[in-house]
């Protein structure tokens, strides 16, 4: 796959993702009013969306220096 692309399918997923997360509180706060194994979901939420973000900067940067991701 060429970088650009797939800088492209990067940028496109963190958009997504934290578009997501804020359309979700803004419009279904009812979604997270539960819990999973004692944490609430509004938290397993969040940490969901900054792992992926974490993931799409380490493959961005691995991008960024040449290398195949």
């Amino acid at each position: 796959m060429k970088p650009a692309l797939f800088q492209r399918l990067l940028v496109s997923l963190t958009l997504a993702a934290s578009l997501g997360y804020f359309l979700i509180l803004a419009l279904r706060p009812d979604w997270l009013s539960g819990c999973v194994a004692g944490l609430p979901l509004s938290i397993l939420l969040a940490l969901a969306v900054i792992l992926l973000l974490c993931g799409v900067s380490t493959l961005y940067s691995r991008v960024g220096d040449g290398e195949d991701a």
